[in-house]
């Protein structure tokens, strides 16, 4: 099944490249000295849920695809929190990258919707419906306001329902 993309507006992607650069920010302040095995266990943090996601993102795909968007946006948290509290210090600087990651891709892409299921949406090519806890609500308020001063929204690709 093809889910249609959800499209964030100006406001919507600022906020994601602001995001993105403070995250950026914070692992640039921690984990700057790290040293050689330090990073090598981060990066295997940052494959091990880019693994976890194309999973999820194939799981929800072919089996629950009706999953209520909500719901699966906060089923879709629990790995990049699980890596950042269990993995240690690599693992919370893992987590704050692949959210870093793929707050730029989804801010590119004028993407929607979940974030940590955007690097899995780009790698297959189709576009997951969860809903993004932080972000969904400022798309739709902007939608909304930019639906109020008549800007045409012609554009964008997202389903009515």
């Amino acid at each position: 099944m093809t889910t249609p993309r959800q499209k964030s507006r100006l406001v919507g992607r600022i906020l994601r490249l602001a995001t993105a650069a403070l995250l950026f920010s914070v692992i640039y302040e921690t984990a700057s000295g790290a040293s050689f095995a330090a990073w090598k266990h981060i990066g295997s943090y940052f494959l091990l849920l880019i693994g976890v996601y194309s999973a999820l993102h194939l799981f929800i795909e072919h089996f629950v695809s009706s999953l209520n968007k909500w719901l699966g946006a906060l089923l879709a948290i629990i790995p990049v929190i699980l890596v950042a509290v269990y993995g240690g210090a690599s693992g919370t600087v893992a987590s704050i990258s692949y959210i870093g990651v793929s707050l730029l891709i989804v801010a590119a892409r004028a993407d929607g919707g979940c974030e940590v299921m955007a690097i899995p949406s780009l790698i297959f090519g189709r576009y997951t419906h969860l809903a993004c806890i932080v972000f969904s609500p400022i798309d739709w308020l902007e939608r909304k306001i930019y639906k109020l001063i008549g800007i045409d929204e012609s554009d964008d690709e997202e389903s009515s329902a």
